[in-house]
Order: C-alpha cells, then sequence, then structure tokens
C-alpha cells in the first residue's frame, strides 16, 4: 500500500519545503538528475517519514522505501530526533529498483534518505510503502467557489494530473464544486459535479455540497477546502493512506490542514486555533518550515482541549454530520468553530497535509467585521451562556480595542449594525445572504454626537446581555433544524 510519493517542485522558492540540495541538478516533473558529485536529502516538511503520528493514529506497522534510478550513487537513510542524527543504512548502487525496509521508531523524530551521484544520477521514483492491507476510502472534495474562475480551473488541472498517476483511486475520488455565482459553466471531468447556486443564496455555501456528499451515500469523508488557495494535490496520497489505516478509536476524527502563508511560501501560518471564549489563538504560528526543528515540532503536535481548526483545509468523516447536524446559517466566519463547539470532535494534525492561503484577504474588507461580531455574540450566546465574563471581555476586546482606541468610524458601523441584527426575526435570519450586507448603505451617524453614538451601542450591548435567555433560545432553535435524515449511515 501506497503511504505516499517523495515529491519535488521547480519553483525554487518551496524547494526547501521539498529537499535540500548540495550541488547542480536538471529538475522535471517526473525525473531528478543529479550530476556527478551532487547530493540531495529528503529531511523536509514534504518529504521525511514523521512516524509520531502514524504510531500514535494508525495501524500502520511498517514502512519501506521504495526507489528506482539510474546510474551510479549512494542511498543513505537517516533518523533525525531533537537531539541527533543517526544513519540507520548505507547502500551503493549502480542502477536500482527495490524496496527496502527503513526504520519506524515511534517517536517523534524524521525518517528519511538521501541520494548522492557518483556519476549522471536521475531519481525516477522515491516512494514510502507498508505492507499493512487496507483499502483506501471513497473520499469527495469540497469547495466552494465565489467569482475565482482561474483559481478553480487551475486546481481542475492538478486534480486532474493527480487521478492520472493514480488510476486505483479514480472510483474513490470525486469533487462536488460549489459555484456562488453560476459562473463556471463549461466544466466537465469525470470526477467533478458542479453544483450553481444563484447569486445571494443564503447559507454557507459548503452546506450545499454536504448535502450532495450525504445524498449520494457513497464517501465516507468528505475533504473540505477554499477555493483560494494553492496546494500540492499529492497531499491526497498521504490523507488516503493515514485515514484508511486510522485505529478504530478515532475513525470520528477530523484531519486538519495546516495554512501555509501565501506571500511566504516556508511559513506556516498556523497549524489549528485554540477557542478561548472571546477569541481564537492561532497555534503553531509563524513557523519557518525549512526548518527540521519546526517539522519536528509539528510532529509532535496534539490539538488542546479547545482546539480546532478553519475549514481552509479539513477532512470530516460524514459520521460527524449524521449524528450532530449540518452547517449552522453562519455567512464567511464561526460556521466551522460552531460545529466543532456542537460535536466536539477531535482534531488530528499531519506534516504535509496543507495548502498555502492568503493571510486576511477578504478580512481586509470593512464589511467582514459584521460576521465577525454577530457570529460570535452568537456562539456565546449558544455555548456559554452562564459565562459573563466570557462575553463580556469579547464585547471589551472588540469596542475598546478595534474601534475606540483606533477610532474606525466604518468598521463603528458595522459593529452598531451586528448588535441590532441580533434582534432580527430567526426566520429572516436564517434568510441571510451575504448580498444583503453588501448591498447596505454605509450611515456613519455623523449627524449624531460620538457620546450619543457610544451611548447608543452600549445601550444594546447591555440589552443583549439582559435578553441573554430569549436570544439563546431563538438562536438554538435553529439547531434541531440541522439534523440529518437517521436513515442516513456513512459508506465503508
Amino acid at each position: 500500500m501506497l503511504l505516499y510519493t517523495l515529491r519535488w517542485t521547480k519553483e525554487r522558492l518551496k524547494f526547501p519545503l521539498y529537499f535540500r540540495l548540495k550541488g547542480n541538478a536538471d529538475i522535471t516533473e517526473r525525473s531528478f538528475v543529479l550530476l556527478n558529485g551532487s547530493s540531495v536529502s529528503f529531511d523536509t516538511y514534504f518529504n521525511s517519514f514523521c512516524p509520531l503520528k502514524w504510531s500514535l493514529f494508525t495501524e500502520l506497522e511498517n514502512v519501506k522505501l521504495s526507489i528506482r534510478a539510474r546510474g551510479k550513487g549512494k542511498l543513505t537513510i537517516y533518523v533525525r530526533d531533537r537531539h541527533q542524527i543517526q544513519i540507520e543504512r548505507e547502500l551503493e548502487f549502480d542502477s536500482i529498483d527495490t524496496v527496502l525496509d527503513i526504520p519506524f521508531p515511534k517517536s517523534e523524530s524524521l525518517v528519511y534518505p538521501e541520494l548522492e551521484a557518483k556519476d549522471r544520477l536521475e531519481i525516477q521514483k522515491l516512494e514510502y510503502h507498508t505492507e499493512s492491507p487496507k483499502h483506501y476510502p471513497d473520499l469527495t472534495l469540497v469547495m466552494n467557489t465565489y467569482r475565482r474562475e482561474d483559481f478553480v480551473r487551475s486546481h481542475l488541472v492538478d486534480l486532474k494530473t493527480f487521478i492520472q498517476f493514480h488510476p486505483d483511486l479514480k472510483d474513490k475520488f470525486q469533487m462536488i464544486l460549489v459555484d456562488n455565482a453560476s459562473t463556471l459553466g463549461g466544466l466537465s471531468e469525470s470526477f467533478l459535479s458542479l453544483i450553481p447556486i444563484r447569486e445571494g443564496s443564503e447559507g454557507c455555501g459548503f452546506t450545499f455540497g454536504i448535502e450532495k456528499v450525504i445524498s449520494q451515500q457513497k464517501s465516507s469523508h468528505v475533504c473540505i477546502m477554499e477555493d483560494d488557495v494553492e496546494f500540492d494535490p499529492f497531499f491526497l496520497e498521504r490523507l488516503y493512506s493515514f485515514l484508511a489505516l486510522l485505529k478504530p478509536e478515532y475513525h470520528k476524527s477530523i484531519v486538519a490542514g495546516a495554512i501555509l502563508r501565501y506571500d511566504s511560501p516556508l511559513i506556516q501560518h498556523e497549524i489549528g486555533k485554540e477557542f478561548r471564549g472571546y477569541y481564537s489563538k492561532s497555534l503553531l504560528k509563524n513557523k519557518n518550515l525549512s526548518f527540521q526543528e519546526n517539522v519536528l515540532q509539528n510532529e509532535g503536535f496534539q490539538f488542546p482541549k479547545n482546539g480546532f481548526a478553519s475549514w481552509r483545509l479539513v477532512s470530516i468523516p460524514l459520521e460527524l454530520f449524521s449524528e450532530f447536524g449540518q452547517i449552522y446559517p453562519m455567512i464567511f466566519h464561526g460556521y466551522d468553530l460552531e460545529f466543532f463547539l456542537r460535536s466536539r470532535a477531535h482534531f488530528l494534525s499531519l506534516n504535509g497535509f496543507s495548502v498555502w492561503h492568503e493571510i486576511n484577504d477578504y478580512t481586509r474588507e470593512k464589511w467582514f467585521f459584521y460576521y465577525k461580531v454577530i457570529n460570535h455574540i452568537i456562539l456565546n450566546l449558544i455555548y456559554f451562556p452562564d459565562k459573563k465574563n466570557i462575553f463580556l471581555l469579547f464585547f471589551a476586546y472588540r469596542v475598546l480595542l478595534d474601534l475606540m482606541l483606533k477610532n474606525k468610524k466604518e468598521e463603528l458601523f458595522w459593529f452598531r449594525k451586528a448588535l441590532e441584527d441580533v434582534f432580527m426575526d430567526i426566520e429572516e435570519f436564517k434568510k441571510r445572504s451575504i448580498n444583503d450586507i453588501l448591498n447596505l448603505k454605509i450611515d456613519d451617524h455623523s449627524e449624531i454626537s460620538y457620546f450619543s453614538e457610544w451611548k447608543y451601542i452600549i445601550g444594546l450591548i447591555y440589552r443583549i446581555i439582559r435578553e441573554k435567555s430569549g436570544l439563546r433560545k431563538k438562536f438554538q432553535s435553529i439547531l434541531p433544524d440541522l439534523k440529518i435524515s437517521p436513515k442516513f449511515t456513512s459508506a465503508k
């Protein structure tokens, strides 16, 4: 069974995530040619084997390295931990096509090969395998998009390439694309299902995709990914093998993808988040993954009690939706956190399961502040009704830091609007769309004194706290509607 392929890239900025080169090489998509006297090491984020997570959470028992290379060279297998680097095996060869046992230390370490060219050496294949007799699960990738046609078309090319490399997964992979602007007509791939949605439809676009997956009753897992990311499609290899090998007690776990920075490709923005009531703290933030010590730190990382991950890239067993229901009708912000608070799902991370994403892209838009405020209020009302300190800390954090100290007038409008909309009718709330917000005319209340404006806002905050019980019941009333038919059972 293939665990995953050791990959390389032609993008120089990303070299340190894939390999470390000493000397010269000719690199193509299919081959890596080392010139005489040069060497390449795969002690990297994408290509080292990190045994700890596999030993803790899967039934993996052995690991092998499949290698095919043409020319004279030397292969060295290393094991590195936080304290030392050990040579486990050395082998000189004149062309090679074999499968070798490699160490599986079941500890926080990196296992990796290094190749040295004694002449011109063409590396044709490097793969991690196992003899574990498991079968890959059926997986559906759900992507929610809005007017990002170039991103989507590029993703389809990458995914088509992946399927061509893995014909054995052709019947186990499909993609559902939720097109929220109905601008992607004409797309045709054997693995693709397109769901065009009228622009301005209410709710979270991922909901439509998940409903489609559930209705098909084929997949056991849904991989949710945002549209405006860059990714190496071969992350699917390690996801497939990791899911196939999970121990029974972790079958309901969510596998979280790390978020790397689009502007600084070596930097991990976060591996996940920790919810602290009035804000969420990024975990393992701004780690340079070209450093092995940071890759090891990722390997040793486990999510804390209130740890979760944003849905830029996650793999969720459909069984969780069957048990806890669909996505709460929040737009843009908070639905991933709400689902965690409702399900209390366990999260796992896996080195190499990641995407590059532009940090704070749409959050630069002033209207996004509206969703951050109202959705966080709703979360506090539903899940922390008796913790006034958390609720008040949230408001103090938002009001004092983001508004009063920085004198942000436009954000003040969105803050006021969010507070007012907490009191809207629940049916109206469920039918909201992004267009309802984008089409609002911004009123800065310039005719009202600064003191009167803040008096009005503080009055709204006080009213929310005073009417907390009734508001909680109102927003909780949506939860039963999210339940999925009990007839559904996830595919095995």
